[in-house]
């Protein structure tokens, strides 16, 4: 499920943590870091 093996990073925020295996993990945050400008944008829709 997780594909642990060697690596692994271990992320998290508050009182949750995620295990993820290195290669997952920087495959992830490659894709989160291609889309983080329109994530920016959508975000200024938000009224908080």
């Amino acid at each position: 499920h997780a594909a642990l093996q060697k690596k692994c990073v271990v992320v998290g925020v508050s009182n949750r943590f995620e295990i993820w295996s290195e290669d997952r993990w920087d495959a992830f945050a490659d894709e989160a870091e291609e889309n983080f400008d329109d994530i920016a944008e959508n975000m200024i829709d938000f009224d908080l």
